[in-house]
């Protein structure tokens, strides 16, 4: 899909029956538009998209929606996951890659309660210069979880912030962060995550990483975003 709907939209999911729209393995590259995936009235369950190089955010979400082996990279906007209503509940974002954006990586934009989890995924060298909170993820109720999940290398106007959890957000759970801070306890750990080539965007794990196997062993993905059995 490229600059498919309008000046502002890629996928708008707007009208419907009831049922949530589903996308698969569907590739956004280069898109000069503010969203590319766009749940409003209608929910969207995502697998194995790809975002890359766009002008603006990946997902402005809008209804309960779940995204699976995503790859968004090198994008614009604010947040590539930007949840902004609050009957956006629940949302899922597992097995997906935020890389190398010019924005935050998932951001709650409401105050009210959610149910917002974020398993199994990497969130790194994203970098935000807008004047918003956060780098990596911004959380700040009560009703959120990230857990098994690299957040490292993520800034907010050259300052380092991986994660950011205002009012009553929990602490995440068996996560590696890049320093140490509210991140501490939980299973979690500060440490390079040993990323094969960032340059090239491989953020494949080296067999020196000390993120393998420190997440559960019960209940991850059967696979990685790459295929590959975990």
């Amino acid at each position: 899909f490229t600059n498919s709907y309008g000046a502002y939209r890629e996928i708008y999911a707007m009208k419907g029956d009831g049922r949530r729209a589903r996308l698969e393995d569907c590739e956004f590259p280069s898109s000069a538009l503010t969203y590319v995936v766009s749940p409003y009235a209608v929910g969207v369950d995502a697998f194995g998209c790809v975002a890359t190089n766009c002008t603006g955010f990946f997902a402005y979400i809008q209804t309960p929606s779940s995204f699976t082996d995503c790859l968004v990279a090198g994008n614009g906007g604010e947040a590539q996951f930007d949840i902004v209503a609050s009957g956006a509940t629940p949302v899922g974002i597992t097995n997906c890659v935020v890389v190398q954006n010019r924005s935050m990586g998932i951001r709650l934009n409401v105050t009210t309660a959610l149910s917002v989890s974020v398993s199994h995924c990497t969130i790194a060298d994203n970098e935000t210069t807008a004047t918003k909170a956060g780098g990596g993820v911004y959380f700040n109720t009560a009703n959120n979880r990230i857990t098994d999940s690299i957040v490292h290398g993520n800034l907010n106007f050259g300052v380092p912030a991986d994660i950011t959890l205002a009012g009553t957000a929990p602490a995440p759970t068996r996560c590696c962060f890049g320093e140490a801070d509210e991140e501490d306890g939980n299973g979690n750990i500060a440490s390079d995550p040993l990323f094969a080539d960032p340059a090239a965007r491989d953020y494949a794990l080296l067999p020196s990483s000390p993120c393998i196997d420190a997440g559960a062993a019960v209940g991850p993905p059967v696979r990685d975003i790459a295929g590959a059995a975990r």
